[in-house]
């Protein structure tokens, strides 16, 4: 693209199997679902960059679709249990940017995504999925010795059960 723009483009595909765990052991809290299926996803992605350096700045779009992901559910006596959800999405944007000057670099993330149960009423959000998060590093490099720090903010994640 040139002045130091570029175009990136990508496709993905994941496939999980479930923990033994989350299949056949039961403890007071949560129940084991022996039904529970492997979950899978496709993600597409669609970015513009621009690198001057020492600075690199990128924003990214990006899709994921899945078919039996997990979530919790309830069982009828009251129990947590992981559940397949038939159909999920997530909608987003990053904006993320790196850099240094002199001895300090950093780096610098912030997203924003909707993940939402497709097959479920009214497309509720996906439990335990932060809709926004933060992610900024600053590190010193002493010469024998890089030290840093790192802080992370995760917004809300709604965990109300519902039944897949």
């Amino acid at each position: 693209m040139g002045y130091g723009f570029k175009a990136i483009a990508s496709y993905s595909s994941a496939f999980n199997v479930p923990p033994l765990g989350y299949l056949y052991y039961n403890n007071p809290y949560w129940a084991a679902n022996p039904f529970l299926k492997p979950e899978s996803a496709h993600s597409v992605q669609a970015a513009l960059q621009w690198s001057g350096s020492p600075v690199v700045v990128r924003a990214t779009l990006f899709q994921t679709t899945g078919s039996n992901m997990w979530g919790f559910g309830a069982t009828p006596n009251g129990l947590t249990q992981f559940q397949n959800i038939a159909r999920t999405r997530t909608r987003g944007l990053e904006l993320s940017g790196r850099g240094n000057w002199r001895r300090w670099s950093y780096d610098v993330n912030v997203t924003v995504q909707h993940p939402v149960a497709l097959s479920e009423p009214g497309h509720p959000t996906l439990q335990r999925m932060a809709t926004h998060m933060a992610n900024v590093s600053i590190d010193y490099d002493f010469g024998r010795v890089t030290t840093g720090l790192l802080a992370h903010y995760s917004g809300p994640r709604p965990d109300v059960a519902y039944s897949p």
